[in-house]
């Protein structure tokens, strides 16, 4: 399970930090704490059943807490604070958002004034992150803002440029193109200049996703290919994956399914290799989505709730819709229009509340489709029509285009 390997990792840290007396200490209370819960839930004495996940889940919660108020007493203050944050950062990396922002609120609260500003800078930049995550873009924007001062006050210019790309991203998922492209090309500049291959990989991946968006396949292709090469060199395997989605997702766009494919199964082999459930949900959304194209939608279905169950204990809302969207794919295909419908609207509904407007139109477009199986041609253009809106008030000029080719193809 990926919460036993999420509380592993945090021992192993635990242990080079407090030493083994400290994992003397741990393992005997584990040991007790355990063998009483066992024998209360073996007397049958609970209101309600638990199954066997939801009792490792107990477990290991207990088991987090418990390495963080134990280790206050092996560790001076200063070594206390680090040893908190690399625990935030591996419950970033493994999904598990609210540990990570208690930690990382609580230092932000409790360090200033033991610790430097940079550390300081980290700890906004990742609250920015786990905002990001959550959708929760205006949030994400003032922390990360806040730590770009930092970095800005301190001249550090490997800071810079990477809160330059996660300002970018912040605007891109707001609908704001231009003034993310604008950030991309500052992060990509300093990155090329200072020789940051990390984050001139990140503007490349992130000037491919506005390509993207914009119906440019084969430029956005290029784009992810580019900081590919770079990232292989650093091994960079959470990096890596990530480029293969996007490069998957190109090629899901223009409609080459096997490409698409071979990327995605790349990216599974190495998310399921580091435990990083966020990159993995999304091989598995990508992944519904060509086999529904295919039309194999038992395995699209199995997919698309395996990739919603992640992001829903997540909070990522916005991935949320972009499952409801793909399950509206497979109930339209299935005949069974009431429950697409209300599948899109929740996805249309999520990505309007968030101002996701690329997503928001894919939805319309999809549930454009639906109304056209019906023969409902007045509702198909309506529906075309606001996602042609979209498109021309963000400026993706191909995207548009398609949608006028579409309405263009409609009878009178």
């Amino acid at each position: 399970m990926a919460i036993q390997n999420f509380i592993q990792e945090i021992s192993v840290l635990a242990h080079q930090y407090c030493g083994d007396e400290f994992v003397r200490h741990v393992g005997f209370l584990r040991n007790e704490r355990e063998r009483i819960l066992h024998n209360v839930w073996k007397a049958d004495r609970l209101p309600e059943r638990l199954d066997q996940p939801a009792q490792e889940r107990i477990f290991r919660d207990i088991d987090f807490d418990t390495i963080i108020h134990c280790s206050h007493q092996f560790l001076g203050s200063v070594q206390y604070y680090r040893f908190l944050y690399k625990i935030a950062e591996i419950s970033i990396r493994f999904g598990e958002l609210e540990h990570a922002e208690r930690l990382l609120k609580y230092l932000a609260e409790k360090s200033r004034g033991f610790l430097d500003k940079h550390f300081l800078a980290q700890i906004e930049q990742n609250l920015g992150n786990i905002t990001f995550y959550r959708n929760e873009y205006k949030d994400a924007k003032r922390y990360y803002t806040r730590s770009l001062q930092i970095y800005v006050q301190l001249n550090d210019q490997r800071g810079i440029a990477c809160l330059k790309n996660a300002l970018g991203a912040t605007m891109v998922e707001q609908g704001n193109l231009d003034k993310g492209e604008d950030y991309f090309k500052e992060a990509r500049d300093i990155a090329a200049e200072k020789d940051f291959s990390e984050y001139l990989a990140k503007a490349n991946m992130n000037l491919g996703n506005i390509y993207h968006m914009n119906g440019d396949y084969d430029n956005a292709v290029e784009c992810y290919q580019a900081a590919l090469e770079i990232v292989k060199k650093e091994r960079k395997q959470d990096t890596i994956a990530s480029i293969y989605n996007n490069i998957a997702l190109a090629y899901k766009s223009k409609g080459d399914f096997s490409r698409a494919i071979e990327y995605l199964d790349k990216s599974l082999d190495l998310s399921k290799e580091t435990y990083n459930r966020y990159t993995r949900a999304f091989s598995y959304l990508f992944q519904s989505e060509v086999f529904c194209y295919e039309g194999e939608f038992a395995k699209s279905t199995a997919l698309v709730t395996s990739a919603f169950s992640i992001f829903s204990e997540i909070g990522d809302h916005l991935s949320m819709a972009e499952a409801y969207k793909i399950l509206g794919m497979i109930h339209r295909e299935g005949r069974r229009y009431d429950l697409a419908i209300s599948y899109f609207e929740n996805s249309i509904r999520i990505n309007d509340r968030y101002q996701n407007l690329i997503n928001l139109a894919e939805a319309q477009i999809e549930l454009a489709k639906l109304y056209r199986m019906q023969e409902d041609v007045r509702q198909a253009r309506k529906t075309l029509r606001a996602a042609l809106s979209v498109f021309e008030k963000l400026g993706a000029r191909q995207r548009a285009e398609y949608v006028n080719r579409v309405m263009d193809e409609l009878p009178n």
